[in-house]
């Protein structure tokens, strides 16, 4: 309170009014008042494009946050026509934005309109296959991933992405552990590739090699989707009493 009330004094005073209205507007936002951290950040002006790039975006994130989807996405539009050499940054921000709240045909909209203006960008086209895992579209994650491995045939990220979604997705089981294990190679302390190696050898019919990477994944995260594996495969292999302590301690 002492802090909103010797700032506001200072706006009466038209002290420094752009960093007066950021600080009022992230005190209002630590408060939960959305609106009124958004009607400060509102006048901020461009005098200064480094705080009203940045307020800007955190109007945004507030929008999203405030399920304004329509607002913050207009808002973030007039953005890219004020910093086109931040086009991407902001596509990507967009798209982070619409996933956290599961917005995922909304966010293939953008990621598509903002994809269509560029030759290549690696991080959205993961970004678009990651989307369209989620929304079942299968042909399109492994043309995007395989678009990102045509010029990062090294890239660990995409080459587990895609191993795991032929994994789930199909019964292409021997190309995805291929696909996999060279994502091991490349990244061998990774949880999320343990847990996709895992996997293909549950699929594959393998359960002491499925058990043996499930669990390691497991001691680096208890993540949810983990430990639903690893349950999966101990109670497959007659481990009840295992899967029943893992079980109990989510």
């Amino acid at each position: 309170v002492e802090a909103s009330t010797d700032l506001n004094l200072l706006l009466v005073h038209g002290y420094r009014q752009n960093e007066v209205h950021f600080f009022l507007g992230a005190i209002a936002e630590a408060s939960g008042y959305y609106a009124e951290a958004i009607k400060h950040l509102l006048f901020i002006t461009n005098s200064d494009s480094e705080i009203y790039f940045i307020s800007r975006k955190k109007i945004a994130q507030l929008m999203f946050s405030s399920d304004q989807f329509g607002k913050a996405l207009e808002l973030l539009v007039s953005l890219q026509i004020d910093f086109p050499d931040k086009f991407v940054e902001i596509a990507q921000f967009e798209a982070d934005s619409l996933i956290e709240k599961n917005e995922f045909e909304l966010a293939m909209t953008v990621l598509n309109d903002s994809l269509s203006k560029l030759n290549f960008n690696r991080d959205l086209v993961y970004t678009r296959a990651l989307v369209a895992e989620k929304l079942g579209e299968i042909e399109l994650v492994e043309n995007d991933l395989r678009k990102i491995l045509s010029f990062f045939p090294n890239d660990a990220d995409a080459l587990n992405a895609l191993g795991y979604s032929l994994t789930n997705f199909t019964s292409r089981y021997e190309e995805a552990y291929q696909l996999i294990r060279k994502a091991l190679e490349l990244k061998s302390d990774s949880f999320y590739v343990l847990d996709s190696m895992g996997w293909v050898y549950f699929k594959l019919g393998d359960l002491k090699r499925s058990i043996f990477y499930l669990e390691k994944a497991y001691e680096l995260s208890q993540d949810e989707e983990i430990t639903q594996h690893l349950v999966e495969a101990l109670n497959a292999n007659g481990e009840f009493e295992k899967a029943r302590f893992i079980l109990e301690k989510l």
